[in-house]
């Protein structure tokens, strides 16, 4: 059972996470992020060593992902991602879907890169416009 949602308001920072979660240390630099859960962390801890993975939106939403069906994702924002993070990710991507880089990289930045929310613990930001 997942625990419940709660506000948390900080100077600058509002999170939506379930209530025994921590932010990553050090707090991520962009300004709306979701935050890996163990899972997440195992499959994408190595390129996003501090959880916190720089997303689009706030708010999970619902996507068709080939091969699994419909499923709620962050979109992740592609252009906070540092060079390093975007070779290691396109790196990840090409050996498991056995695909060039140059083709997920044309996807990506013509769909978007999902991040599946069962891989998270929720989300947070710094744009104080989300609760007005």
């Amino acid at each position: 059972m997942k625990t419940p949602i709660k506000v948390r308001k900080e100077p600058n920072i509002i999170r939506f996470a379930p209530c025994d979660h921590e932010p990553p240390t050090p707090r991520p630099k962009h300004r709306t992020w979701a935050y890996l859960n163990d899972e997440g962390k195992r499959l994408w801890g190595d390129i996003f060593p501090d959880g916190g993975v720089p997303v689009r939106t706030l708010f999970p939403q619902r996507a068709g992902l080939e091969g699994a069906g419909e499923e709620r994702v962050y979109m992740i924002e592609w252009s906070e991602l540092t060079p390093a993070q975007q070779d290691a990710v396109l790196k990840k991507l090409s050996e498991n879907f056995g695909a060039p880089k140059d083709a997920i990289l044309k996807d990506i930045l013509t769909i978007g890169l999902p991040l599946r929310e069962k891989y998270t613990n929720g989300a947070g930001t710094t744009k104080s416009n989300y609760l007005l």
